[in-house]
């Protein structure tokens, strides 16, 4: 009886430690961004893009789709960081991070290690801030919008704060000795836009584009009001 309950016990541990496990982490080499409610204590965390592949200058480029996120949050963190390996035995990592501000963003280079061992844990999908796999456990030890105190310009640009009209977030870029990365005529690599459907688009330059039905059939009306003048 005493061995049959060990295996029990053994077994409902191994259980617990399963269902924990299958909690999917942050991927290196991708865009995540991490939605805080102050309100409830949770946040959702999702990643929108592959840092090795995007095009950071392409304009109007939908991350994410409307709908997955919601105006319930308060505020949106982003960040991410790249792994390659130029030669055996040699990891270089590069590290991206969202301001609310165009300004030149500067980092403590000493914690760029924290900035990746924060970041790598974090949880994706919606979860308590408490737990010690949360976004703002780690990402926001050292301040709202610290990023694990790498980023010396948190507080008033670290994060953004959701609004119904839509908040963008300038990504930066620092490579492997934390100088900062300019892209073209920025200090910033793209700006990242939350609107307020819930989408998520890349550089987005106008307004939800007229869909194509109705351009037909404006220009259906255009016509037919022409032909009514000529016939007159």
């Amino acid at each position: 009886m005493k061995k049959l309950l060990v295996g029990v016990m053994a077994a409902f541990t191994v259980s617990i430690f399963a269902v924990a496990g299958n909690a999917a982490a942050y991927t290196s080499d991708t865009l995540a961004v991490a939605f805080l409610d102050d309100d409830t204590s949770t946040e959702l965390v999702i990643e929108i893009g592959d840092l090795t592949s995007l095009d950071l200058s392409a304009s109007n480029v939908e991350l994410a789709a409307a709908g997955s996120f919601n105006l319930d949050y308060d505020r949106v963190g982003m960040f991410g960081y790249t792994t390659q390996t130029p030669i055996p035995g040699v990891t270089v990592q590069e590290r991206w991070f969202g301001l609310t501000a165009d300004v030149e963003a500067t980092v403590n280079s000493n914690l760029a290690t924290s900035f990746v061992g924060a970041a790598g844990v974090v949880s994706l999908g919606e979860h308590s801030t408490s737990i010690l796999s949360s976004y703002n456990y780690g990402m926001n030890s050292d301040g709202n919008g610290g990023y694990a105190g790498y980023n010396n310009a948190y507080g008033s640009f670290g994060e953004a704060v959701i609004a119904a009209d839509g908040v963008d977030l300038y990504l930066y870029h620092f490579d492997a000795f934390s100088n900062l990365v300019v892209d073209g005529d920025n200090s910033y690599s793209a700006v990242i836009s939350f609107n307020g459907d819930g989408s998520i688009v890349m550089n987005q330059t106008s307004a939800v584009p007229v869909p194509g039905a109705l351009v037909l059939l404006g220009s259906g009306l255009v016509g037919l009001v022409g032909l009514r003048r000529k016939q007159s």
